[in-house]
Parts: C-alpha cells; structure tokens; sequence
C-alpha cells in the first residue's frame, strides 16, 4: 500500500493524514489530474470527501475522482455528527 496526497488544490491536514499512515508522497499540481495518474497504477483509489451536497458536488474533487480514476474508487465521508458525541 502506498499513500499520496494531492497538495495542488485545498489545503489537506497534514497532522491528520500522520494519524492514518506512517509515510505518503505529496504530488503538485491540480488534485484530479494528479491522482488520476496515480490511479493508473493502484488497484483502489480512497479519497475523502468535505461533504458537498447539490450541484457543488458535482465538480469536486472526489466526485470527479470517482468517475475519471483507472481504478476502483472509494469516496469516504465524514460520519455524521451524533448528539453529544464529538469528533476531530
């Protein structure tokens, strides 16, 4: 398994993806068309998602990725918010 992240676009929490996996690769450039080329070369895409909703999300990044990966891919959204319970 190998980690990148796409730094080309919105800012991506560093601290939190430390949390997740020990190492990653940072690519430059437009997150799409960076991890779509990454993609050619994986067996499965993860990608997280902020959560658009309605038209917004139909240019993201993670719906973008989820029709124009080469592989499999898994958009992961935040899980929702549960009364009293917090999260972050």
């Amino acid at each position: 398994m190998s980690a990148v992240v796409a730094d080309g676009g919105k800012a991506v929490d560093k601290r939190l993806v430390a949390t997740i996996v020990d190492e990653y690769e940072e690519l430059r450039g437009d997150p799409v068309e960076a991890l779509v080329a990454a993609s050619a070369d994986a067996d499965l895409l993860i990608v997280g998602s902020r959560g658009l909703h309605g038209l917004k999300a139909l240019w993201s990044v993670s719906e973008r990725l989820a029709h124009e990966a080469r592989c499999s891919a898994l958009v992961v959204r935040q899980p929702r918010s549960v009364p009293g319970e917090r999260h972050g």
